[in-house]
């Protein structure tokens, strides 16, 4: 099915550069960039995919009122908390669908090093796999799935640094 020029559909993200400054005692000051792109849905071709469009008008003192009230939490977010616009939603448009919030590096590798030293011949002879993943997964309260998640992308991680090691010393060579 054809479309008409005239019924084409046309996004644009209308965006500009503005600066924060939270207060006039600190140095606490961001500057967002961005671009306006008009993209053009039913174009035909790489050309008439997207065109550099006109800046939008944007008010600054709107946006940064907004960054002053409703904002301040996504300008300054709170260390080890999740950041969801939704408050305890992550996704306001499915309020049913609650992940586990995001674990940090420390707590990654703190589980990897745990399930390493289980394995250790010396620790505990009569722990398989599966008994150590259970436990870990007890002590952190998380899913067994989600432990071995975590110990399979820190072994990836490990051989990646291994391999790195190697071009690295390779390139000196």
């Amino acid at each position: 099915m054809q479309t008409s020029t005239s019924t084409r559909v046309i996004r644009a993200l209308y965006l500009h550069p503005i600066r924060i400054g939270l207060s006039s005692k600190s140095n606490n000051n961001r500057t967002f960039f961005s671009s306006a792109l008009l993209q053009d849905e039913g174009a035909n071709g790489e050309e008439g995919a997207s065109k550099k469009g006109k800046r939008a008008k944007v008010d600054p003192q709107t946006v940064e009122t907004w960054f002053r009230g409703e904002g301040l939490p996504y300008l300054n977010p709170t260390p080890g908390k999740p950041n969801w616009l939704g408050g305890d939603i992550p996704y306001p448009d499915n309020p049913t669908f609650k992940p586990p919030p995001p674990l940090s590096d420390v707590v990654k590798s703190s589980i990897y090093d745990r399930y390493l030293e289980a394995l250790r011949p010396a620790a505990s002879k009569s722990e398989s796999h599966g008994q150590t993943v259970r436990t870990i997964s007890e002590q952190f309260g998380i899913s067994i799935a989600r432990v071995e998640a975590i110990i399979r992308l820190k072994e990836y991680e490990r051989q990646y640094q291994k391999v790195m090691a190697i071009f690295s010393t390779a390139a000196y060579d």
